[in-house]
């Protein structure tokens, strides 16, 4: 029988960086959302430089990947705000009368 490889703490942490950064996309998905994708990035380089001696790069890399969604959620807001100031010449409306 083939011994699995431990998985890597750090992978479970990057998953659960990425995930806590669509929850709460705001106000600190603006934070966590690049800490996400450049903590799962080392982590996925991490295992695969272990030798397969760690496991849990898919993790990782979920994290990462989520982190990544929420910086181009942000990226498109940011956008979408200057396209709204250089077309109209003021900012999006935030439902205040």
């Amino acid at each position: 029988m083939i011994p699995q490889a431990a998985t890597y703490p750090r992978a479970k942490w990057a998953l659960a960086m990425g995930i806590a950064s669509m929850v709460l996309i705001w106000p600190f998905g603006i934070v966590l959302g690049p800490l996400a994708l450049l903590f799962g990035i080392s982590v996925v380089r991490h295992i695969n430089g272990s030798g397969g001696a760690l496991a849990g790069a898919r993790q990782a890399g979920a994290g990462a990947i989520c982190g990544g969604i929420v910086i181009g959620i942000y990226l498109l807001a940011l956008s979408a705000e200057l396209a709204a100031i250089l077309l109209t010449g003021s900012a999006i409306p935030l439902g205040e009368p």
